[in-house]
Protein backbone atom coordinates (compact mmCIF):
# COMPACT_ATOMS: atom_id res chain seq x y z
CA UNK A 1 0.00 0.00 0.00
CA UNK A 2 1.33 3.21 -0.62
CA UNK A 3 2.17 6.22 1.43
CA UNK A 4 -0.65 8.26 0.27
CA UNK A 5 -3.30 5.78 0.43
CA UNK A 6 -2.43 5.38 3.75
CA UNK A 7 -2.42 8.74 4.85
CA UNK A 8 -5.74 8.85 3.08
CA UNK A 9 -7.49 5.82 4.73
CA UNK A 10 -6.43 7.52 8.30
CA UNK A 11 -7.84 10.31 7.38
CA UNK A 12 -11.48 8.87 5.89
CA UNK A 13 -11.72 7.58 9.51
CA UNK A 14 -12.70 11.02 10.71
CA UNK A 15 -15.58 11.33 8.32
CA UNK A 16 -18.12 10.53 10.69
CA UNK A 17 -16.86 12.61 13.75
CA UNK A 18 -16.62 15.25 11.03
CA UNK A 19 -20.21 15.30 10.27
CA UNK A 20 -20.90 15.27 14.66
CA UNK A 21 -18.71 18.08 15.22
CA UNK A 22 -20.17 19.87 11.86
CA UNK A 23 -23.61 19.58 13.55
CA UNK A 24 -23.25 22.30 15.89
CA UNK A 25 -22.64 24.68 13.43
CA UNK A 26 -24.81 23.87 11.06
CA UNK A 27 -28.05 24.34 13.78
CA UNK A 28 -26.52 27.68 15.18
CA UNK A 29 -26.93 28.47 11.20
CA UNK A 30 -30.79 28.22 11.32
CA UNK A 31 -31.01 30.75 13.91
CA UNK A 32 -29.24 33.01 11.09
CA UNK A 33 -31.33 31.59 8.63
CA UNK A 34 -34.90 32.29 11.17
CA UNK A 35 -33.51 36.33 11.75
CA UNK A 36 -33.45 36.63 7.90
CA UNK A 37 -36.26 34.85 7.30
CA UNK A 38 -38.43 37.41 10.05
CA UNK A 39 -36.87 40.70 9.42
CA UNK A 40 -35.59 40.25 6.05
CA UNK A 41 -31.84 40.75 6.62
CA UNK A 42 -28.88 39.14 8.17
CA UNK A 43 -27.98 39.52 12.34
CA UNK A 44 -24.63 40.83 11.49
CA UNK A 45 -24.74 42.16 8.23
CA UNK A 46 -22.48 45.22 7.72
CA UNK A 47 -23.79 47.56 5.32
CA UNK A 48 -20.72 48.93 3.07
CA UNK A 49 -20.35 52.59 2.86
CA UNK A 50 -19.18 52.53 -0.52
CA UNK A 51 -23.08 54.22 -2.17
CA UNK A 52 -23.75 51.27 -3.61
CA UNK A 53 -27.62 49.71 -2.75
CA UNK A 54 -27.25 46.26 -2.23
CA UNK A 55 -30.40 43.73 -1.75
CA UNK A 56 -30.21 41.90 1.39
CA UNK A 57 -29.63 38.30 -0.04
CA UNK A 58 -26.51 39.50 -1.46
CA UNK A 59 -25.00 39.65 2.03
CA UNK A 60 -25.78 35.35 2.14
CA UNK A 61 -22.98 33.62 2.02
CA UNK A 62 -21.45 31.30 4.40
CA UNK A 63 -25.41 30.95 5.67
CA UNK A 64 -25.75 28.55 2.51
CA UNK A 65 -22.27 27.35 2.35
CA UNK A 66 -22.58 25.59 5.89
CA UNK A 67 -25.80 23.37 4.90
CA UNK A 68 -24.42 22.40 2.01
CA UNK A 69 -20.99 21.28 3.85
CA UNK A 70 -23.41 19.68 6.46
CA UNK A 71 -24.91 17.25 3.99
CA UNK A 72 -22.20 16.83 1.93
CA UNK A 73 -20.34 15.13 4.88
CA UNK A 74 -23.14 13.14 5.61
CA UNK A 75 -23.15 11.88 2.19
CA UNK A 76 -19.48 11.18 1.88
CA UNK A 77 -20.07 9.41 5.96
CA UNK A 78 -22.41 7.42 4.52
CA UNK A 79 -20.56 6.21 1.71
CA UNK A 80 -17.07 5.44 3.67
CA UNK A 81 -19.93 2.91 5.49
CA UNK A 82 -21.42 1.30 3.13
CA UNK A 83 -20.52 2.53 -0.32
CA UNK A 84 -23.59 3.94 -1.29
CA UNK A 85 -24.29 7.29 -2.17
CA UNK A 86 -27.89 9.75 -0.39
CA UNK A 87 -29.59 11.03 -3.35
CA UNK A 88 -31.75 13.09 -1.21
CA UNK A 89 -28.89 14.13 0.68
CA UNK A 90 -27.05 15.63 -2.54
CA UNK A 91 -30.03 17.41 -3.76
CA UNK A 92 -30.09 19.31 -0.75
CA UNK A 93 -26.30 20.25 -0.82
CA UNK A 94 -27.23 21.31 -4.29
CA UNK A 95 -30.29 23.26 -3.62
CA UNK A 96 -28.29 25.86 -1.08
CA UNK A 97 -25.11 25.62 -4.02
CA UNK A 98 -27.67 26.81 -6.33
CA UNK A 99 -28.50 29.85 -4.45
CA UNK A 100 -25.36 30.56 -3.28
CA UNK A 101 -23.88 30.02 -7.07
CA UNK A 102 -26.55 32.45 -8.02
CA UNK A 103 -26.25 35.12 -5.87
CA UNK A 104 -22.41 35.12 -6.29
CA UNK A 105 -22.86 35.09 -10.17
CA UNK A 106 -25.14 38.41 -9.86
CA UNK A 107 -22.34 39.84 -7.79
CA UNK A 108 -19.78 39.17 -10.34
CA UNK A 109 -21.79 40.27 -13.30
CA UNK A 110 -22.44 43.39 -11.75
CA UNK A 111 -19.04 44.28 -10.68
CA UNK A 112 -17.68 46.38 -13.32
CA UNK A 113 -20.91 48.69 -13.22
CA UNK A 114 -20.47 49.06 -9.18
CA UNK A 115 -16.31 49.21 -9.38
CA UNK A 116 -15.46 49.72 -12.65
CA UNK A 117 -13.02 46.05 -12.97
CA UNK A 118 -13.16 42.62 -12.68
CA UNK A 119 -13.47 41.07 -8.90
CA UNK A 120 -10.64 38.23 -10.08
CA UNK A 121 -10.83 35.20 -7.61
CA UNK A 122 -13.68 35.60 -5.66
CA UNK A 123 -15.42 32.56 -6.69
CA UNK A 124 -14.53 29.44 -4.26
CA UNK A 125 -12.95 26.47 -6.63
CA UNK A 126 -15.10 24.17 -4.55
CA UNK A 127 -18.22 25.46 -6.18
CA UNK A 128 -17.58 23.43 -8.92
CA UNK A 129 -18.12 20.48 -7.34
CA UNK A 130 -21.37 21.85 -7.55
CA UNK A 131 -22.02 20.67 -11.03
CA UNK A 132 -20.49 17.40 -10.60
CA UNK A 133 -23.31 16.72 -7.83
CA UNK A 134 -25.89 18.23 -10.33
CA UNK A 135 -24.59 15.97 -13.11
CA UNK A 136 -24.12 12.90 -11.12
CA UNK A 137 -27.50 13.08 -9.85
CA UNK A 138 -28.96 14.02 -13.37
CA UNK A 139 -30.25 17.54 -12.84
CA UNK A 140 -29.22 18.06 -15.92
CA UNK A 141 -31.05 21.65 -15.81
CA UNK A 142 -29.07 22.82 -13.35
CA UNK A 143 -25.85 21.34 -14.56
CA UNK A 144 -26.59 24.13 -17.65
CA UNK A 145 -27.09 27.09 -15.18
CA UNK A 146 -24.07 26.01 -12.70
CA UNK A 147 -21.71 25.39 -16.02
CA UNK A 148 -23.04 29.09 -17.55
CA UNK A 149 -21.85 30.50 -14.69
CA UNK A 150 -18.54 28.26 -13.72
CA UNK A 151 -17.83 28.46 -17.51
CA UNK A 152 -17.97 32.83 -17.83
CA UNK A 153 -16.38 33.11 -14.09
CA UNK A 154 -13.51 30.67 -15.50
CA UNK A 155 -13.56 32.46 -18.84
CA UNK A 156 -13.13 35.88 -16.61
CA UNK A 157 -10.59 34.69 -13.86
CA UNK A 158 -13.59 35.22 -11.04
CA UNK A 159 -12.10 31.48 -9.77
CA UNK A 160 -9.64 31.49 -7.37
CA UNK A 161 -7.20 29.20 -7.95
CA UNK A 162 -5.08 26.31 -6.15
CA UNK A 163 -2.67 23.91 -7.48
CA UNK A 164 -4.93 21.35 -7.94
CA UNK A 165 -6.01 20.81 -11.71
CA UNK A 166 -9.39 18.33 -10.74
CA UNK A 167 -11.92 21.35 -10.65
CA UNK A 168 -10.39 22.60 -14.09
CA UNK A 169 -10.72 18.99 -15.11
CA UNK A 170 -14.72 18.91 -14.41
CA UNK A 171 -15.07 22.21 -15.64
CA UNK A 172 -13.31 21.42 -18.97
CA UNK A 173 -14.75 18.28 -19.30
CA UNK A 174 -18.39 19.23 -18.87
CA UNK A 175 -17.80 21.98 -21.97
CA UNK A 176 -16.48 18.97 -23.36
CA UNK A 177 -19.65 17.07 -23.17
CA UNK A 178 -21.67 20.38 -23.90
CA UNK A 179 -19.50 20.31 -27.08
CA UNK A 180 -19.15 24.09 -25.90
CA UNK A 181 -14.97 25.47 -26.29
CA UNK A 182 -13.19 26.53 -23.02
CA UNK A 183 -10.03 26.61 -23.16
CA UNK A 184 -8.10 25.92 -19.85
CA UNK A 185 -6.41 29.02 -18.37
CA UNK A 186 -3.51 26.63 -16.52
CA UNK A 187 -0.54 26.02 -17.58
CA UNK A 188 0.71 22.11 -18.27
CA UNK A 189 -2.98 20.91 -17.56
CA UNK A 190 -2.54 17.55 -16.23
CA UNK A 191 -5.82 15.79 -17.84
CA UNK A 192 -6.50 17.26 -21.19
CA UNK A 193 -5.89 14.12 -22.80
CA UNK A 194 -8.49 12.60 -20.69
CA UNK A 195 -10.99 15.69 -21.93
CA UNK A 196 -10.24 15.31 -24.95
CA UNK A 197 -10.51 11.27 -24.64
CA UNK A 198 -13.51 10.85 -22.67
CA UNK A 199 -15.53 9.15 -24.74
CA UNK A 200 -13.03 6.48 -25.77
CA UNK A 201 -14.33 3.03 -26.81
CA UNK A 202 -11.01 1.77 -25.90
CA UNK A 203 -11.52 -0.54 -21.77
CA UNK A 204 -8.09 0.03 -21.46
CA UNK A 205 -7.63 4.08 -21.93
CA UNK A 206 -10.70 4.53 -19.99
CA UNK A 207 -9.37 2.24 -16.89
CA UNK A 208 -6.57 4.43 -17.07
CA UNK A 209 -8.26 7.99 -17.15
CA UNK A 210 -10.36 7.21 -14.14
CA UNK A 211 -7.47 5.08 -12.19
CA UNK A 212 -5.23 8.46 -12.19
CA UNK A 213 -8.49 10.75 -11.45
CA UNK A 214 -8.67 8.32 -8.42
CA UNK A 215 -4.87 8.61 -7.30
CA UNK A 216 -4.65 12.25 -8.14
CA UNK A 217 -7.58 12.61 -5.50
CA UNK A 218 -5.99 10.36 -3.27
CA UNK A 219 -2.69 11.81 -3.41
CA UNK A 220 -4.04 15.64 -3.13
CA UNK A 221 -6.57 14.40 0.02
CA UNK A 222 -3.31 13.33 1.86
CA UNK A 223 -1.22 15.70 0.95
CA UNK A 224 -0.23 18.51 3.69
CA UNK A 225 -1.78 22.30 3.51
CA UNK A 226 1.34 23.55 2.51
CA UNK A 227 0.83 21.86 -1.04
CA UNK A 228 -2.20 24.13 -2.10
CA UNK A 229 -4.79 21.89 -2.89
CA UNK A 230 -7.26 23.66 -0.75
CA UNK A 231 -9.80 21.99 -2.08
CA UNK A 232 -9.78 19.08 0.01
CA UNK A 233 -8.13 20.76 2.74
CA UNK A 234 -11.60 21.12 4.68
CA UNK A 235 -13.90 18.41 6.11
CA UNK A 236 -15.83 18.12 2.24
CA UNK A 237 -15.16 16.67 -1.01
CA UNK A 238 -12.22 14.31 0.06
CA UNK A 239 -13.56 10.85 0.20
CA UNK A 240 -16.40 10.89 -2.84
CA UNK A 241 -14.69 10.53 -5.77
CA UNK A 242 -16.20 13.50 -7.73
CA UNK A 243 -14.15 13.90 -10.67
CA UNK A 244 -13.93 9.89 -11.43
CA UNK A 245 -18.44 9.63 -10.93
CA UNK A 246 -18.52 12.63 -13.20
CA UNK A 247 -16.96 11.41 -16.15
CA UNK A 248 -19.04 7.97 -15.43
CA UNK A 249 -22.20 10.02 -15.26
CA UNK A 250 -21.24 11.88 -18.36
CA UNK A 251 -20.59 8.45 -20.35
CA UNK A 252 -23.65 7.39 -19.17
CA UNK A 253 -25.90 9.80 -20.23
CA UNK A 254 -24.46 9.51 -23.60
CA UNK A 255 -24.81 5.37 -23.75
CA UNK A 256 -21.38 4.81 -23.95
CA UNK A 257 -20.28 1.55 -22.22
CA UNK A 258 -17.45 1.35 -19.58
CA UNK A 259 -15.42 -1.55 -18.22
CA UNK A 260 -15.81 -2.67 -14.49
CA UNK A 261 -13.26 -0.99 -12.57
CA UNK A 262 -12.39 -0.90 -9.37
CA UNK A 263 -9.81 1.68 -7.25
CA UNK A 264 -8.04 1.24 -3.47
CA UNK A 265 -9.34 3.82 -2.35
CA UNK A 266 -12.97 4.13 -3.21
CA UNK A 267 -14.03 0.45 -4.61
CA UNK A 268 -16.01 -0.59 -7.75
CA UNK A 269 -16.58 3.03 -9.24
CA UNK A 270 -19.44 1.40 -11.70
CA UNK A 271 -21.66 -0.42 -8.88
CA UNK A 272 -21.73 2.64 -6.45
CA UNK A 273 -25.58 2.46 -5.40
CA UNK A 274 -27.49 5.92 -5.61
CA UNK A 275 -29.90 5.53 -2.68
CA UNK A 276 -32.85 7.69 -1.95
CA UNK A 277 -31.55 8.01 1.46
CA UNK A 278 -33.82 9.64 4.76
CA UNK A 279 -36.35 12.36 4.12
CA UNK A 280 -34.73 16.06 4.31
CA UNK A 281 -37.59 17.89 5.46
CA UNK A 282 -36.12 21.71 5.56
CA UNK A 283 -38.93 24.45 6.43
CA UNK A 284 -36.59 26.97 6.94
CA UNK A 285 -35.14 26.58 3.84
CA UNK A 286 -38.78 26.73 2.66
CA UNK A 287 -38.74 30.16 4.53
CA UNK A 288 -35.70 31.01 2.69
CA UNK A 289 -36.33 30.75 -0.61
CA UNK A 290 -40.39 32.43 0.08
CA UNK A 291 -38.52 35.60 1.87
CA UNK A 292 -36.03 35.69 -1.35
CA UNK A 293 -38.89 35.34 -3.73
CA UNK A 294 -40.40 38.44 -1.76
CA UNK A 295 -37.16 40.44 -2.38
CA UNK A 296 -36.76 39.77 -6.25
CA UNK A 297 -34.31 37.18 -5.85
CA UNK A 298 -35.11 35.58 -9.57
CA UNK A 299 -32.91 32.42 -10.27
CA UNK A 300 -33.98 31.74 -13.32
CA UNK A 301 -33.54 35.62 -14.52
CA UNK A 302 -29.97 35.48 -12.71
CA UNK A 303 -28.57 32.40 -14.66
CA UNK A 304 -30.49 33.22 -18.12
CA UNK A 305 -32.84 30.44 -18.22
Amino acid sequence: MSKNLEKFLRKRKSVKNNVIKYFIVYEKNFDDFQFFNKNGFLRDQVELNDGIERNAWEFLNSQLCIPLDYFEMKVEASFVEDGSLLKKQLATCLKYGLIHNAITYYRQKLALVRYGRELRNRVAPHSIFNLAIATIIERHDKADNLFEFLSEGYRRGWINRSKSHLTDFMLLLFAQYKTERLSCTVNDFAYQHIVDDWDTADPDKIISYITLLCDEQVMQVAAPPSKCFFEFNNMNWQFIPYPALMLLALRKACGIDTPDIEHSAFGKLNDIPLVDGEDVHDEVFEQLTAKLKQQGFDMNAIFGS
